[in-house]
């Protein structure tokens, strides 16, 4: 039991129980944060202490949740850094492959690109200049 007032984000009344609720889109469309209220499923994340009357309590019961720890281990493996390697050198490859496969068309978009930077680099510059 822990004492909230009316109109409290069921979210902020749980997290100051410790209790842990789930939560994915923070809009009330996923469901992940699902909580039960008087028999009804309702999102946590959408829903605030309603006011009660005197001596009442308004009971809610969450979901068990099972959490497992991830060891920041696993994202630095070996595996994992050779799965980079592989997908930037691949991520290369298809780059590569699609600049030949454009020829002309390529060289005029690059072109495109270096006119667009310095017309950016130019603007950036008279901004810097004039805020002097």
């Amino acid at each position: 039991m822990i004492k909230a007032f009316a109109g409290a984000p069921i979210s902020e009344v749980a997290a100051t129980a410790d209790v842990f609720i789930k939560y994915k889109c923070k809009k009330g469309e996923c469901g992940t944060c699902s909580i039960m209220v008087d028999g009804k499923w309702i999102q946590a994340c959408q829903t605030h202490v309603p006011s009660m009357p005197k001596g009442e309590a308004y009971g809610v019961l969450c979901r068990e949740v099972n959490t497992k720890s991830k060891k920041s281990s696993g994202f630095f493996s070996p595996q994992s850094f050779v799965d980079g390697v592989v997908n930037n050198g691949l991520g290369i490859v298809g780059f590569v492959k699609e600049g030949a496969q454009a020829g002309d068309e390529f060289s005029v978009r690059m072109d495109r690109e270096a006119k667009l930077a310095a017309i950016v680099a130019r603007k950036k510059a008279e901004k810097e200049a004039s805020d002097k």
